[in-house]
Formats: structure tokens, C-alpha cells, sequence
């Protein structure tokens, strides 16, 4: 027996995370008996509230075939959503208290909207005052660290300093639930995705993993083992979402890179025969130009900022391009989605490439805001 469990590489991305952390705990529990299964995977993130109907068919003894049936999912219950509800509650209680204050006004307008899919694409105009801009990104921020903090925690005391104010909140996980599940109506958003997922489904269930925070929100443990009580006792949960996205995809991004095209190989241990061009929303700029040294030992750097706020996911494209008779040809796009935690308008994001002499390109990409690492994936 192999001491390794195989899984294809293009299976192991952040689509088939939580079925490849629930396929890995049994191997490394000496669970090796694999049966054909169907899983379901709910995970409530920063992105969406998703349910993804996985086919597990083992291929040989240390092989696993992975496919996926079915999802569903609604980004207008996402975490930033309830990010947003909370941190209008927080702005809705100081002007209470401090007698409609003009910058919680202010704060109010922006953040404030009818439903939770104008929450979801809310965003703040470019010419709204940077102070203004500057407390959204803080009650944001303090909304979404009251939310991991109640994931572990059941009752904790923040401190708020807006605007000449400086207030402690006492804030229970009950109230948290209270305010956002049952006040905005985001349970009866969960209940309405399970029931069209069943509509839309009929295959037999044999496990339902509760994903990343999922795991933690009690109300949605309460849904799912009321829906399937049937199978009550299979349902079960993973913890390790942050740990196998970025262990298993950055793997992934190391091994497959990026391979420059028209490299002469008579010299291709001293240049670069392409010029490479960074392309942002109106931005275009040129990163890597035409003849230069590789760039293994003098990685490229090249910073931007982001345009619009609030934002989980950008696409930019790296376009390569060559001299040709008519001028500049593009040999290739290689578009890539960033996620992040939340985008800021202004937020400055910080990509550095290296070059290998088999003319591999490597990415690090970070926000320079928090230093924290940007998760990516290369779409084409």
C-alpha cells in the first residue's frame, strides 16, 4: 500500500477543500475502506452560503474520483453580508445614544439598505470623504472580529472609538444570533437554498459535512438536523478550511506556474524574449519588458490599488505579447482571481514574480494594508 493518499491535482483546489479534508481525516484515522458516497459540503464564508453535492467513487486502493453533482449557493447571505448587518446595528445604536451624530449619519447612509442583496452589492462612491471612508473600513473590520470572536467565545466586550467616541459593547452570542438570523431574516435565506437544493436533487445523502464556520453557527447545525434527521448521526464537521487552502492550492501554484511562451533555448539561461503586461480595470502596465535577465534571484515587483470597496474577489490579467509585423502580438492571457477577507477602495496590493531559467513564472501577491497573504487561483 502506498503510504500516500493520491488525488488528482486538478481536484485540489478551494472547490474540493472541505471533501479533500474529509477524505484525508480518514486516511490519516487508518479509515482506508473507501465506498462510492455522496457528501454534502455546507460552508457559510466570507463569499457565499453554498451547498455542494459531492460523488465519491474510489478509483483503486489509495485513488479517489471526485465529482461534483450539484451546489447551490447565495452570496447574498455571505459573512461580509452579516459583517454589514452587524456593523449597522453597532452605527444604529451609538446614534441612538449620542443624538444623530453627522458622521454616524454619514457612516448610516452609506452602510444601510433595504435588503440583503443590496447589502451584499453595496458599494461606496468614489468621491465619499476619506473619513468617511476610513470608519467604514474600522466598523467593518470590528463587526467581522465580533463575528470570529462569538465563533469561540459566548459573550465578549469590544471597545468602539468613532468619532470623538469611545464606547465598550457587550455583545452574547445570543444577541449576535438574535440580530442577525432572526431580525434580517437570514434563516429563512438559509431554509429557502436547502429547500430549492432538494428540489433540484435526488440523489440519496449519505453524509452532510458542515464546512469551516459553518461548523461553529448553531443555527445552522439546528437546520440541517432538523432537514436530515433522517441521518441525524452523519452529520459531522471540518475545521480545517484555512489550513487546506492554503497549504493544498499554494502546492498546486508552485507546481504548475506559468510557462512563458518562445523561449530560444540556445539562450534562454540569460533573458526574457517576452514583454508582460499587468492589467487591471483601466490599469495597464508593463512588469516585465522584452530582453530583460530572469528574475529567479530579483523578483519583479509591482504594486496597485484597489478601485472599488468591499469587494471579495478581482480579476486581473498578466498578457504577454511580442513583437510581430504589424507591431505588439499577444501570445496569452492568464487571467487570475484574488480573494481576500474584503477589499478596500485604496487598499494597496503588493504582486511579485519570479522567473525561473525554464521560464516558469511565480507569483506572491499580498495585501500591504494587513501583510496578509492573497489567495489565488489562476481561472485561464
Amino acid at each position: 500500500m502506498n503510504d500516500k493518499l493520491t488525488i488528482g491535482k486538478d481536484d485540489v483546489n478551494r472547490k474540493y477543500s472541505g471533501i479533500i479534508s474529509y477524505l484525508q481525516n480518514k486516511y490519516e484515522n487508518k479509515l482506508r475502506t473507501y465506498e462510492e458516497e455522496n457528501i454534502l459540503i455546507v460552508e457559510y464564508d466570507k463569499e457565499n452560503f453554498s451547498l455542494t453535492l459531492f460523488n465519491i467513487i474510489p478509483d483503486s486502493l489509495d485513488n479517489i474520483l471526485i465529482r461534483e453533482e450539484l451546489k447551490v449557493q447565495d452570496s447574498s447571505i455571505s459573512g461580509i453580508v452579516l459583517d454589514v448587518i452587524l456593523a449597522n446595528c453597532i452605527l444604529k445604536y451609538l446614534n441612538d445614544k449620542y443624538d444623530n451624530r453627522e458622521q454616524l449619519n454619514k457612516l448610516l447612509m452609506c452602510l444601510h439598505k433595504s435588503d440583503l442583496k443590496s447589502i451584499y452589492n453595496i458599494r461606496i462612491k468614489d468621491e465619499t470623504n476619506d473619513d468617511v471612508k476610513k470608519n467604514i473600513k474600522y466598523i467593518l473590520n470590528k463587526s467581522e472580529s465580533i463575528r470570529k470572536e462569538l465563533i469561540e467565545k459566548d459573550n465578549i466586550y469590544c471597545d468602539i472609538c468613532l468619532d470623538n467616541i469611545s464606547e465598550k459593547i457587550d455583545i452574547s452570542k445570543s444577541d449576535y444570533d438574535d440580530l442577525i438570523f432572526k431580525q434580517n431574516n437570514v434563516e429563512d435565506y438559509i431554509e429557502e437554498n436547502i429547500d430549492r437544493f432538494e428540489k433540484i436533487n435526488s440523489n440519496l445523502i449519505d453524509k452532510v459535512l458542515l464546512f469551516g464556520e459553518t461548523f461553529k453557527i448553531q443555527y445552522i447545525r439546528n437546520i440541517f438536523s432538523r432537514k436530515y434527521s433522517y441521518i441525524k448521526e452523519k452529520i459531522s464537521v471540518i475545521k480545517l478550511y484555512n489550513d487546506i487552502v492554503s497549504i493544498k492550492t499554494n502546492t498546486i501554484q508552485d507546481e504548475k506556474g506559468i510557462k512563458i511562451l518562445n523561449i530560444n533555448p540556445k539562450v534562454k539561461d540569460k533573458y526574457v524574449f517576452n514583454n508582460v503586461y499587468f492589467v487591471y480595470e483601466d490599469i495597464k502596465a508593463k512588469i516585465i519588458d522584452y530582453g530583460n535577465v530572469y528574475l529567479e534571484n530579483n523578483p519583479r515587483v509591482y504594486e496597485f490599488r484597489i478601485k472599488f470597496s468591499l469587494k471579495l474577489s478581482i480579476d486581473v490579467e498578466f498578457i504577454e505579447t511580442q513583437k510581430g509585423k504589424y507591431g505588439e502580438e499577444v501570445l496569452k492571457n492568464h487571467i487570475f482571481k484574488l480573494y481576500n477577507p474584503c477589499f478596500y477602495t485604496g487598499d494597496v496590493i503588493q504582486i511579485k514574480i519570479y522567473m525561473d531559467q525554464e521560464g516558469i513564472m511565480k507569483f506572491d501577491i499580498i495585501n500591504v494594508e494587513n501583510n496578509i497573504n492573497v489567495y489565488f487561483e489562476i481561472v485561464q
